[in-house]
């Protein structure tokens, strides 16, 4: 899952131009380095996120790269998980802050991990979180209310999932998961849509969604 072809280096482009026109005045070599860092360390391993963090010492040594500035939101999802009963961590609110900035740079994220692991909880916990913050008058125009819809694609049929074609009627019925898409893209409102399919992985949805 390790991608290192033009479809990420275009990614940490995109992230660079988002982070430049936030911090105009930061260097560029430093707004590059910190797009290329948090663009790619949310995908990869603990094991490897010290391995990486290593090798970008080497490559660029004494260059302090500073954090995005992501305190209103942080601020919103401790909120949000106390007024849920959660316990807040570490490593809960830093995926969560890594989940929201992959969602600026690409429109489909794979969250990975084991059963009650958390991963569900923090894409919903980020949208409530992004929903607050519009109504209570936020600056930042990536804070927008999120419609979020969340179904586990191993509970029906990829008939039922994506849509099928009757041979008999020669009619064409949608899904479950394409209407979904479908009326998500077609509002024109700057509302954000999370389209979560919260399930086991296997070949046959995941290879029908690319298509």
């Amino acid at each position: 899952h390790y991608d290192f072809g033009m479809r990420a280096i275009k990614s940490v482009l995109v992230m660079a131009g988002t982070g430049k026109r936030a911090n105009p005045d930061l260097p560029e070599n430093i707004v590059m380095i910190r797009a290329m860092c948090d663009s790619n360390i949310p995908k990869f391993l603990k094991e490897d996120v010290i391995l990486f963090n290593a090798i970008v010492n080497d490559l660029f040594p004494g260059v302090d790269i500073p954090k995005q500035d992501t305190g209103a939101l942080l601020v919103m999802i401790k909120q949000c998980l106390e007024n849920a009963g959660l316990q807040e961590t570490e490593e809960y609110l830093l995926k969560a802050i890594q989940l929201y900035e992959v969602l600026g740079i690409r429109f489909g994220v794979m969250q990975v991990g084991p059963t009650g692991g958390g991963k569900t909880t923090i894409a919903l916990c980020l949208a409530e979180a992004m929903t607050k913050l519009r109504e209570e008058g936020s600056d930042d125009i990536e804070h927008q209310k999120v419609h979020t819809y969340c179904f586990n694609p191993k509970s029906i049929s990829m008939g039922e999932l994506y849509g099928n074609y009757n041979l008999m009627t020669n009619e064409w019925t949608d899904g479950l998961g394409s209407t979904i898409i479908r009326n998500a893209n077609s509002d024109q409102t700057d509302d954000k849509k999370f389209v979560v399919f919260d399930g086991p992985i296997d070949a046959i949805w995941i290879e029908n969604m690319n298509t």
